[in-house]
């Protein structure tokens, strides 16, 4: 479970994102939330070890 949980954080795929043309400011907080959720994948792995 945990395995699947680093991968989704990893890679996030929001189900809504599709849905209509995000504005700059929009996918400026996408790419900050894209890059939250590898950090904390990484600290998942890097305390696996």
């Amino acid at each position: 479970m945990a395995t699947q949980l680093v991968g989704r954080l990893a890679d996030p795929q929001p189900s809504d994102l599709g849905d209509q043309s995000p504005g700059a400011d929009a996918q400026a907080k996408w790419e900050e939330v894209r890059r939250r959720c590898l950090s904390v994948a990484v600290a998942m792995l890097e305390e696996a070890r």
